[in-house]
């Protein structure tokens, strides 16, 4: 699964931070990790996406990779 790598790509030309936290301080690289959305998470990190960014609760992308065994989401992200 890629996820909307158009869709994202269309909404930062458009004016949009991959960066913006929305409900529960999640931000678009959280749901493309958890989901194991590939594509998408490098498309994030390619333009600018922190990686690192808490949510209100403390979990930062990586929590949801192993919380949900995505470890071809986590290789994505390592190898950027």
């Amino acid at each position: 699964m890629d996820g909307d790598v158009k869709g994202i790509r269309e909404c930062v030309q458009m004016g949009a931070d991959v960066n913006t936290p929305h409900n529960g301080g999640i931000t678009h690289m959280h749901v493309s990790a958890h989901g194991g959305h590939v594509g998408a998470i490098k498309v994030l990190v390619e333009l600018g996406a922190n990686v690192n960014t808490p949510n209100n609760s403390g979990a930062i992308p990586t929590f949801f990779f192993a919380q949900e065994g995505r470890a071809d989401a986590l290789r994505a992200l390592v190898s950027w």
